[in-house]
């Protein structure tokens, strides 16, 4: 079986807090847009938005993050012309 190549990164992602929840940093300069198109969910972002997605779900994803957590991604935050996008942590 052909394996594809991987590479390893190192990642530091916010701790969870009881008092505050999971802290949200960004990038200074990012790119995040929220569409929907022909019945699809589309998901629109720049290398630097795309890497502070992936560290919001992977510190979401932290054994020590409550079932029903959730963080809403607001226009704003992410942007302006996007629509709201929420992340979830249902089980």
């Amino acid at each position: 079986m052909n394996m594809l190549p991987t590479k390893t990164i190192t990642v530091e992602i916010p701790a969870y807090r009881p008092d505050g929840g999971l802290a949200r940093h960004w990038p200074d300069d990012y790119s995040v847009c929220v569409s929907v198109e022909s019945k699809e969910v589309l998901i629109r972002a720049d290398k630097a938005g795309l890497r502070a997605l992936a560290v919001h779900l992977l510190a979401l994803a932290e054994p020590d993050v409550p079932t029903y957590y959730h963080a809403h991604l607001d226009p704003g935050e992410i942007d302006e012309d996007s629509l709201s996008l929420v992340l979830d942590h249902n089980a």
